[in-house]
């Protein structure tokens, strides 16, 4: 190789290691770029977990108050309900805790879960966007709800009282005379 060729190799050497030189400055910049977007986006995302969290334990306040006040009315201090939330697989899971006396039970009776059943979806009506006027119909809500125990005769308290609190209406089908309360109308 003589000079002139050895020097233009150097100068394509050269040129190649400026251009690469360049390249990596640009490329640094795009990563530093990035970072700081990553940055943001983590903070933004710790941001929206707060908010979520703060709504969910909002709206679990709003829920378990409502079904705690129609379990109360009807059974005493016997049942307490909460929401046990978990994060699972990037999803955040509910799980609806009964206890019984302080112990939580998985298993409890059918007039405990018409009572829970029918509050939880009062709690849903109350929660979503605002309706003129509430409304909430039901058919027979309450069939396993114990006479014999007195629970049955509390019904007619609860839902007169939820009726005022909550200025929401109930229309409901029933056989039961315990339960027939408020405007009448009958059908044969």
């Amino acid at each position: 190789m003589n000079e002139v060729e050895l020097k233009n190799k150097v100068e394509q050497l050269q040129e190649k290691y400026n251009n690469l030189f360049n390249l990596r400055e640009v490329e640094q910049e795009k990563l530093l770029k990035l970072k700081k977007e990553l940055n943001n986006i983590l903070k933004a995302q710790e941001i929206a977990q707060e908010a979520a969290t703060s709504v969910q334990k909002l709206v679990h306040r709003q829920i378990a108050d409502i079904v705690n006040k129609c379990l109360q009315t009807v059974f005493g201090e016997l049942y307490e309900f909460s929401i046990r939330f978990e994060s699972k697989r990037g999803k955040t899971e509910a799980e609806l805790v009964f206890k019984r006396a302080g112990k939580e039970r998985e298993n409890i009776g059918g007039g405990v879960m018409d009572i829970v059943g029918f509050a939880l979806q009062l709690s849903s009506i109350l929660l979503s966007r605002k309706i003129v006027r509430p409304f909430m119909g039901l058919d027979q809500p309450f069939s396993n709800v114990s006479e014999e125990k007195g629970y049955l005769e509390r019904i007619p308290d609860m839902i007169i009282t939820l009726a005022e609190e909550f200025g929401i209406q109930f229309v409901q089908v029933t056989h039961d005379d315990l339960l027939k309360i408020g405007k009448i109308i009958k059908i044969e």
